[in-house]
């Protein structure tokens, strides 16, 4: 049996894209009959119950000595797959006698790894951007033919018809993912009920996430549905004409179900993303949370309710930009 061991992990302030993301891949290896090993911290394991059917190896990334951890507990592996912004090719260099292949997934392009493949699926990525930051002999996967969607997206993609796909706006989603430190969903649910547009809001909570006031408002309002941690978000997003939201591994899988958006950016590596997938006419950008105009986002709002077609034309440009397929994309171009 093949072995595999994925190095992540996820909080409160990181978000939870590094898991989404590891973890749609584990799950395709599993299926493959691979033997799935995980280090990540106990709170990951606790908060992504999907993690209970793989090997579990608890550590602490901020250590100097989690790579040391590591190999006292394994002693070969067929893949090796980081994705992770605090390690780099001091980290990764330490198992090049142990594992045949290692992967990273990044979209930083800011540090130098030690691996044969590199998984960026930030759009516009380019060839160059990583020079001299990884081996010569180094695969590069760029762009977002490969990000890697839980399959659900790639299922749900099959129903959607994207000519009768957001006709009219009266389903807003809103969902800042795994984490929201900074309480975007709560300002911005509140503007919105302020306006009194007569939408049907849902709002996704995810695992990092106070929402004790957000609930409150349930109790208040007809028009609010208020989920927790749900296995179904693609079928969520399907339903949906229009998502709130921020920039990260998110944006992938609402475009796999041409979702448009009113993107906030959350964090320094969103801007890419968020500015290409604006000039492309996939999603609004607001640009940074710490500039952001509740009154600008209310406008646009006004707008796409007054002006359907424009929402199907954002629809229409998120389905081309991903197709969902990127984790069979990537194990085919992986020599394992």
């Amino acid at each position: 049996m093949k072995k595999v061991l994925f190095c992540f992990d996820a909080s409160k302030f990181i978000g939870g894209g590094h898991a989404y993301r590891s973890l749609a891949l584990a799950d395709a290896l599993h299926d493959m009959g691979w033997e799935i090993f995980v280090a990540s911290s106990s709170n990951v394991r606790k908060q992504f119950t999907q993690i209970s059917k793989f090997n579990f190896v608890e550590i602490d990334f901020g250590s100097e000595f989690s790579a040391n951890h590591l190999l006292q507990n394994i002693d070969f592996l067929d893949l090796l797959i980081i994705d992770h912004y605090q390690l780099d090719i001091n980290f990764e260099i330490k198992f090049k006698n142990i594992a045949k292949n290692i992967l990273v997934i990044d979209d930083l392009a800011n540090r130098k790894h030690f691996c044969n493949y590199l998984i960026d699926q930030t759009i516009g990525r380019k060839f160059t951007d990583y020079n001299n930051l990884v081996p010569v002999h180094c695969k590069l996967l760029l762009g977002s033919s490969f990000c890697l969607l839980r399959k659900q997206f790639k299922h749900e993609r099959k129903k959607v018809n994207f000519n009768k796909r957001c006709k009219k706006l009266k389903n807003v989603l809103i969902s800042f993912g795994a984490s929201d430190p900074h309480f975007l969903t709560e300002k911005i649910l509140n503007h919105i009920l302020h306006l009194n547009l007569g939408l049907n809001l849902q709002i996704i909570i995810g695992n990092y996430i106070s929402s004790n006031n957000i609930f409150k408002l349930e109790t208040k309002y007809q028009n609010i549905q208020i989920l927790k941690n749900v296995s179904n978000m693609a079928e969520i997003m399907a339903k949906s004409d229009l998502s709130i939201g921020a920039a990260g591994v998110s944006s992938w899988e609402r475009c796999s179900v041409g979702l448009p958006s009113l993107v906030i950016v959350t964090a320094d590596n969103q801007d890419l993303i968020a500015q290409n997938l604006h000039n492309k006419g996939a999603i609004k950008n607001f640009g940074s949370y710490k500039k952001l105009s509740l009154k600008d986002l209310g406008n646009e709002l006004i707008y796409l309710k007054n002006n359907p077609k424009k929402l199907n034309v954002m629809s229409k440009t998120a389905s081309k930009l991903c197709d969902g397929n990127g984790v069979n994309r990537t194990l085919k171009e992986l020599i394992i």
